[in-house]
């Protein structure tokens, strides 16, 4: 029902999607999909179009301001920077800055594990702790993140990790949303 959902609102290569032209999809989650697309203000950006029957709730809505505000809230290098936010009627989109071809920390080690080669340990931890600096400058700034996992995590182009995703981040101070034993995102 989703897919279906989605293409009522022209959502493939080369279709417009608020003002975006959309070239290729990146990832799909729960929430909606993102899309390297061309801003119509100028340049690439990673385009995160939110399902409408995600924002149709109450929750939803509210759990999409609380990602908007998480991602606008920390500037780090490590961390993927929201640009905007975008919608009109039922249709809403995060706007952030593209990393790399969009290949998470996931895809990476997918590939290492069918290509029968060991994750070099030595290399992958001194690449984390500068995704993990990115995650303490949330901490310090009274944001838990609360899905962090290696499809989370975007690789640049320069071979930097980027820490993304901010639809399940808690604010400090903000009990209405995330609860204690509430399961929420990929258990697995």
């Amino acid at each position: 029902m989703a897919d279906a959902t989605l293409q009522q609102y022209n959502e493939r290569p080369g279709g417009e999607v608020l003002g975006f032209k959309l070239q290729r999809l990146l990832g799909r989650g729960a929430t909606g999909r993102v899309w390297q697309a061309l801003d119509p203000e100028g340049g690439l950006v990673a385009l995160k179009i939110i399902h409408p029957l995600y924002t149709s709730t109450a929750e939803g809505a509210a759990r999409l301001r609380t990602e908007a505000k998480a991602a606008s809230g920390v500037e780090h290098p490590a961390l993927v920077r929201l640009i905007r936010q975008v919608g009109e009627g039922s249709s809403a989109a995060l706007v952030t800055e593209i990393i790399g071809d969009g290949a998470t920390l996931a895809d990476e080690f997918a590939l290492a594990r069918e290509a029968g080669e060991g994750v070099p340990a030595m290399a992958n931890l001194k690449r984390l702790l500068g995704a993990l600096e990115g995650v303490e400058a949330l901490h310090e700034s009274g944001i838990v993140h609360l899905d962090l996992k290696p499809a989370n995590i975007l690789i640049a182009d320069d071979g930097r990790l980027c820490v993304t995703d901010f639809g399940l981040a808690r604010i400090q101070g903000d009990v209405s949303l995330t609860c204690s034993y509430q399961v929420l995102g990929t258990p697995a």
